[in-house]
């Protein structure tokens, strides 16, 4: 099964649609999808990205943060302590997590869903605001090769379109 994952970037422009997919924060201003997941606190975005998180009706809003409890599709996830440096454990019921939400995206997309190909749109990574923090990228490349490594290993195929941090 094909899951997609979509993030705001520049290639989401490439998404056609046509399998179930999870997005991430404010992705319904753009298309919506089947499972949305926010990672950060209501307080941490800005208003007008508030209320299009706050209406938006996914079967599912994926959030570890109670403060989300108030989203009628609230589903309440819990992450594993750290980050994978060196290796990652898919089969903990707890969800590995990075230094952005599409990674999270991509574990449920495998863990809930058995997918076997994970297509990434708009997932671009060239621009995003944790890039300006010292070595975020390094970090976040080694958690993704980490990542995509062990979903290969297990017979999961990742497809990231457009261009960016994340593409080989």
């Amino acid at each position: 099964m094909t899951i997609d994952v979509l993030g705001l970037g520049e290639s989401l422009s490439e998404y056609r649609g046509g399998n179930i997919s999870f997005g991430v924060n404010d992705i319904f201003r753009y298309v919506h999808v089947n499972f949305l997941v926010v990672l950060d606190v209501p307080g941490k975005f800005t208003p007008e990205r508030l209320s299009i998180i706050d209406n938006s009706t996914p079967e599912a809003l994926y959030a570890h943060k109670e403060e989300w409890l108030y989203h009628p599709n609230y589903v309440p996830i819990k992450l594993q302590h750290g980050q994978p440096d060196i290796s990652i454990d898919l089969d903990s019921p707890l969800i590995p997590h990075s230094k952005f939400s599409p990674f999270v995206a991509v574990v449920m997309a495998y863990k809930y869903f058995h997918a076997d190909r994970i297509e990434l749109y708009g997932v671009d990574m060239t621009s995003h605001k944790v890039l300006s923090q010292d070595n975020i990228a390094l970090q976040i490349k080694q958690h993704w090769g980490v990542l995509t490594g062990e979903l290969n290993r297990r017979g999961c195929e990742v497809a990231v379109h457009g261009n960016g941090l994340l593409v080989k």
